[in-house]
């Protein structure tokens, strides 16, 4: 993939943080994907697990770039963030031509997610997930096809089809998108189905419809135009920036490892 001249690029600490991920492959029933996990040292008791999906910018076989690209898929790694919310990391890797909103890939997701709960020591009722980009649209897809599997999810300039998308507000959902982000909009609802729902869903969308539901807790961080290049010198797509910033990120660090995914 060709970036723009101001694209984000990864700190010279990802790059160790890297390192800490150790690598495999799964060969699920419908698709083979390879992943990267991380482990916490030293942790006591079930933990929380964090499953991450990556941009269009990670697509592919290596089993690698989807975590040297950026800091997002490795911030949760740090070892200041281990020590106050210590947790698993599920990295998976898809390819261009197999996007995660294909079928195939997205139960396979789920089996390794399964999977990995039980052969680690996981706290089932505190399974995460988040996305930016098409990881974002990703996340967004699996809410709506696995409503009940996450205790809570983060999307970051993602959006999603008109699909089932009320089953957006079955789990807490954390959304952040820049207002001029031209790349993926955080505004498409312009054209209603049948069922008087929009064909599709940017962020900005998905928080018209539904903030307010009552007993869902949904969360909308929108920076105007300009905001990006003015405090990152980035592109406004690149607001992943600002989840895997340490100055910026606690609050909403804090908010998703408060959830937990209820029993009933």
């Amino acid at each position: 993939m060709k970036f723009p001249k101001d694209w984000d690029r990864p700190s010279e600490a990802n790059a160790a943080r890297c390192s800490l991920f150790k690598k495999d492959v799964f060969e699920g029933k419908r698709a083979t994907l390879p992943y990267r996990y991380f482990v916490p040292s030293g942790a006591n008791g079930p933990l929380p697990l964090v499953l991450y999906l990556h941009g269009a910018d990670g697509f592919g076989t290596d089993n690698g770039i989807h975590l040297s690209v950026h800091d997002i898929g490795t911030f949760l790694a740090d070892s200041a963030i281990q020590k106050e919310h210590p947790c698993y990391i599920l990295a998976p890797q898809t390819s261009g031509t197999r996007h995660w909103s294909v079928p195939a890939v997205r139960e396979t997701v789920i089996d390794l997610t399964q999977r990995f709960i039980l052969s680690h020591n996981v706290d089932k009722e505190r399974v995460y997930v988040y996305g930016y980009s098409a990881g974002g649209a990703g996340t967004l897809g699996l809410l709506k096809e696995y409503p009940d599997f996450f205790a809570a999810a983060i999307s970051i300039c993602g959006a999603t089809s008109g699909n089932n998308i009320d089953n957006i507000v079955r789990t807490p959902l954390y959304m952040v998108h820049a207002l001029d982000d031209i790349i993926v909009q955080p505004v498409y609802g312009n054209s209603r189905t049948l069922k008087g729902k929009f064909s599709h869903y940017g962020s900005k969308d998905i928080w018209s419809e539904f903030h307010g539901t009552e007993g869902f807790d949904l969360r909308y961080d929108e920076y105007p135009a300009g905001w990006m290049k003015e405090h990152y010198d980035v592109n406004p797509h690149c607001t992943w920036v600002i989840v895997s910033d340490p100055k910026r990120n606690k609050s909403i660090i804090k908010w998703l490892f408060s959830h937990r995914r209820s029993k009933s």
